[in-house]
């Protein structure tokens, strides 16, 4: 695909004129685990590195916040922080109110807690004969690594589509629910099970490639988007691994999301195996016939923005643009790097129809409590512009604002051990973005461990009714 052909030959028929030139990202709300709330009990700053998710867990968990209605957010909680076993009365009331597993509705206006919408458990699915084997070791092809296979998913993930249907990743599969139409939802139903075969020929197939260093055990699910209306939707997926073709999964639906079927694969350089990071939605770029995915690296190594193309309308694999097509600016600002955006750690990235850029959360650097000078390196949201750049200088990445996240590594991780990274921020934060009918984009964030919160896009006297369905 000549897509700098392309681009030069539409730009003369395009106006942005349609866009604010206000990119400011304000914050509606936050709650961070530094700074309790009684609105959400069981959110507290924590030390430590607990990382099973068993409902036991001690430190509270929860992965992504998406927009359900216009009235309602649903935030997943994964952990309320509480050893339910061993709580005081004053913990057990607030373990019943917020159960582990389970997603809540929030007020949009300020984040509040509406209610449980529902408690997904900790095995939402029941597990193959063959699934059990391989985490337990005795499947006949042999044992393998606890690190890899997990009897329970500790990063799942939550997605909506336009018809209020709720999806629920879980290890290889996905769920579905269906909305009730009493503030809750009914199911689930597994709508897709990755092949159980090990290492996967069916993706091999797929890339038309024989491939020997691909294993089942790395299709877990830690980035989930559904995107659509009525019988055809289309979702993304990404495993945030390093290994076994950790990149973007492309599946398309003709039954309104009751299956699914692999479309495509976006691997980093468009092979097999990469450094498998996290995905956006896709979108529609009428503009230019195209159809658009972005992608972060491996969360210890997400300094890039990879960028898929193709045609609309193709089911044929996304072209990966070159990186300098795409290298997304850092901060500016004349002030010591742990104050400003660095451009480094984009643990997730979301993008939506018609506007012309992509938000990016950015996590505190890496291990930076191994470093005097980077021990107050905070996490950020960011705005960097695409080839729909409202200044028309068609350099990618170019940023446009900045929001900081006042949290840092040493807040919840143990102090005494730099060398323990926050697996769990890295494998539930989430970043998602929504346009509002009425003009204005909404951006919401998790965190993980530490915080969540709503953003929105320029200046508003006034945010109407959202109309998402």
């Amino acid at each position: 695909m000549r897509k700098i052909c392309l681009i030069l030959f539409l730009l003369p028929l395009f106006t942005l004129a349609s866009y604010s030139e206000d990119y400011t990202l304000i914050k509606v709300w936050e709650y961070l685990a530094t700074e309790p709330s009684t609105m959400h009990p069981w959110h507290v700053a924590k030390i430590g590195n607990d990382w099973p998710h068993e409902t036991a867990t001690e430190m509270d968990f929860y992965s992504t916040l998406i927009r359900y209605d216009e009235n309602r957010l649903l935030l997943f909680l994964i952990e309320n922080g509480i050893n339910e076993a061993e709580a005081t009365a004053e913990q057990q009331a607030i373990a019943q109110k917020f159960p582990d597993r389970s997603l809540l509705w929030i007020h949009p206006n300020d984040g509040s807690f509406l209610g449980v919408a529902l408690v997904v458990g900790l095995s939402p699915s029941e597990n193959s004969e063959y699934y059990t084997q391989k985490v337990t070791g005795t499947h006949p092809d042999g044992p393998t690594s606890d690190r890899s296979w997990q009897i329970y998913d500790p990063w799942p993930q939550i997605a909506v589509d336009g018809d209020g249907f709720l999806y629920v990743s879980d290890k290889h599969k996905i769920l579905r629910y269906k909305p009730d139409g009493n503030n809750g939802f009914t199911g689930p139903e597994v709508v897709f099970t990755y092949p159980e075969q090990d290492p996967p020929a069916w993706l091999g197939e797929m890339l038309g490639q024989q491939l020997t260093n691909q294993h089942y055990r790395a299709w877990i699910i830690r980035s989930l988007n559904v995107k659509g209306k009525g019988n055809n939707k289309v979702m993304t997926t990404a495993a945030r691994f390093w290994i076994d073709g950790g990149g973007i999964m492309y599946y398309s639906s003709t039954d309104g999301g009751a299956s699914w079927t692999i479309q495509t694969y976006l691997g980093q350089s468009n092979g097999p195996v990469g450094i498998g990071g996290t995905t956006s939605q896709p979108i529609e770029v009428p503009e230019f016939n195209e159809e658009w995915v972005f992608g972060t690296g491996f969360p210890g190594s997400s300094n890039r923005i990879w960028f898929g193309v193709r045609y609309l309308g193709s089911d044929s694999f996304f072209d990966v643009m070159p990186g300098d097509l795409f290298s997304p600016a850092a901060d500016a600002a004349d002030v010591p790097e742990t104050q400003k955006y660095m451009a480094w750690e984009m643990i997730d990235i979301a993008a939506a129809d018609t506007l012309p850029y992509v938000a990016v959360l950015s996590l505190p650097a890496w291990q930076s409590r191994e470093s005097v000078d980077r021990q107050d390196a905070t996490a950020w949201v960011a705005l960097h512009s695409t080839m729909l750049d409202p200044n028309e200088d068609m350099i990618e990445g170019d940023l446009l604002s900045t929001y900081k996240i006042n949290v840092t590594e040493k807040d919840e991780l143990p102090t005494d051990n730099p060398d323990w990274d926050n697996w769990d921020a890295a494998y539930l934060a989430s970043i998602k973005m929504y346009k509002n009918p009425a003009g204005y984009t909404e951006i919401l964030w998790t965190q993980g461990t530490t915080g969540f919160g709503r953003l929105v896009v320029g200046e508003f006297a006034d945010i109407p009714d959202w109309s998402l369905f």
